[in-house]
C-alpha cells in the first residue's frame, strides 16, 4: 500500500496541473507588469536665487523701484528658493512648485483679492504666494496634451527662474505683463518643428478672477530652422475690475519674438510686444519692444546685453483719464549688460550693470517723502536710476 502510495506521488503531474501553474505564472508576471507600468515617474528638481544690489541714488527707504525681483538697495535678499516636483506616467502628468522668497510678494503682487464668508474661504496673495505652479496633464495622443491649474505664462522670451534668462533682472516688458496664469490649455503638435497652444485663462496673473469674463490665449512656435525659431501669442479678455469706470473693456495683447542662433557663440532675440483696449473712455493701449544678445566667451562664461523700451498711452474722454496698464508713465526704458560666470554646471554667478529711465518720476533717490503705507505712501522723486548687482542662483 504505501508502495503504491509512494510510486503515485512520484509520478510526473499531469497536463492540467501545469496549464493551471502556467496561468498562475502568467497571471502574477502581468499583474506586475502592469504595476510597473503604472508606477509614476517621479522627478524633483529647484533652484536657489540670491543676491546684493546696490542703487547708486541710495534711496533713503532701500527701495529700487519697478523692478520686479531685484527691487532692494543695499541689502543681501534671498530672491527665491523653489522645490518642484514632476510626476508623469504613461499618460498623465503633474506638476508642483512651491517657492519662498521676496519673489512670491511680486509674483503675487496683483492677484485679486476676494472676501470669504461664513461657508467660503477668502482668495488673495497670502493665500497662494507660495505656489509657483500647480497643475494635471492628460496626452490625448503622442502629439496633443491638454492641461489645467496654476502655471507660468508663456508671453515673452524670458523666464521665472533666472537660471533659464540671460541677465539677472528681468526687462520692463517681462516686470509689465503676466507672470501666471489660471485655466485650462491644449498642446498641439501638427508637425515636425509646429507647437500650437490653445487656452481658457482667468486672465492676468489671477488665480481667482476679477471678473466674470474668461480670457483666451492663443500661441504658434515655429522652427523656422535650426538656427531660427519664432513665436507669436495672442491674449485677450477683460482685465479690469468689475465697476471701474473704463467698463468691461476687452484688452488685446500680442507678443511675438526670434530666437536665432548666429554661430556657435553668439544668440540673439528680438521681442516686440502690442496692446490695445476700447473702453469706455477711449482707446488705451501700448507698444514694447527688447532686444537680448549673449556671447559665449568660454565653455563657462557669457556676456549678456539687452535694450528695452515700453510706451503706454492711456484712454481719455475730455475729463477722465483711463488708469494704467503696464506702468504710470508715457515711456520707460532700461539697459542692461551682465557677466555670467558658471565655475560648475549648476550654479551661476552673474554681475550685471543697469540703467532705467522714465519720463515721469517713477524711482526713489536720496531722502524720500512718505512712510510707505497706505495713508501715507513713498513718493517717487526720480526719473532715472542706476545699479549694480552680484547674484548667484544653483539649481538640480
Amino acid at each position: 500500500m504505501s508502495l503504491r502510495l509512494t510510486r503515485r506521488a512520484a509520478r510526473p503531474p499531469g497536463l492540467f496541473a501545469v496549464l493551471a501553474a502556467l496561468a498562475v505564472t502568467l497571471s502574477t508576471t502581468s499583474a506586475e507588469g502592469r504595476e510597473r507600468a503604472k508606477a509614476p515617474k517621479v522627478t524633483p528638481g529647484g533652484y536657489v536665487e540670491t543676491y546684493y544690489a546696490f542703487n547708486f541714488g541710495r534711496p533713503g527707504n532701500g527701495i529700487t523701484n519697478f523692478r520686479a525681483f531685484d527691487n532692494r538697495h543695499a541689502t543681501f535678499t534671498l530672491s527665491n528658493a523653489v522645490l518642484s516636483v514632476d510626476a508623469a506616467t504613461d499618460r498623465f502628468y503633474a506638476r508642483v512648485a512651491l517657492q519662498s522668497g521676496s519673489t512670491g510678494e511680486t509674483y503675487y503682487g496683483i492677484e485679486p483679492v476676494r472676501p470669504g464668508a461664513d461657508g467660503a474661504a477668502a482668495g488673495g496673495p497670502g493665500v497662494f504666494k507660495h505656489v509657483q505652479e500647480a497643475y494635471v496633464g492628460f496626452s490625448l495622443s503622442d502629439d496633443a496634451e491638454v492641461e489645467s491649474g496654476l502655471y507660468l505664462s508663456p508671453i515673452g522670451p524670458e523666464a521665472m527662474a533666472i537660471k533659464d534668462t540671460w541677465l539677472w533682472s528681468r526687462s520692463n516688458l517681462f516686470y509689465g505683463l503676466p507672470f501666471y496664469h489660471t485655466g485650462a490649455r491644449l498642446k498641439y503638435r501638427p508637425a515636425e518643428g509646429v507647437t500650437l497652444r490653445a487656452g481658457v485663462l482667468n486672465g492676468w496673473n489671477s488665480v481667482v478672477d476679477n471678473n466674470d469674463s474668461p480670457s483666451v490665449s492663443l500661441k504658434a512656435t515655429l522652427d523656422l530652422s535650426k538656427d531660427v525659431s519664432l513665436d507669436a501669442h495672442y491674449l485677450g479678455g477683460v482685465e479690469r475690475n468689475a465697476g471701474d469706470p473704463e467698463g468691461p473693456a476687452w484688452r488685446n495683447l500680442l507678443d511675438t519674438y526670434v530666437t536665432w542662433k548666429a554661430t556657435d557663440r553668439l544668440e540673439m532675440i528680438v521681442n516686440g510686444d502690442l496692446g490695445f483696449e476700447p473702453n469706455r473712455l477711449g482707446l488705451a493701449g501700448w507698444a514694447a519692444g527688447a532686444l537680448f544678445g549673449r556671447f559665449r566667451i568660454h565653455d563657462r562664461v557669457f556676456v549678456a546685453a539687452r535694450g528695452d523700451l515700453v510706451m503706454e498711452k492711456r484712454a481719455q474722454d475730455g475729463i477722465f483719464t483711463s488708469s494704467a496698464m503696464l506702468f504710470p508713465t508715457r515711456w520707460l526704458s532700461s539697459q542692461a549688460v551682465a557677466i555670467d560666470v558658471r565655475p560648475v554646471q549648476p550654479v551661476s554667478v552673474r554681475l550685471e550693470y543697469r540703467h532705467d529711465a522714465s519720463a515721469a518720476p517713477l524711482f526713489f533717490r536720496g531722502d524720500v517723502a512718505g512712510a510707505g503705507s497706505t495713508e501715507s505712501p513713498y513718493v517717487t522723486n526720480a526719473r532715472k536710476q542706476d545699479t549694480i548687482t552680484l547674484g548667484a542662483t544653483a539649481w538640480f
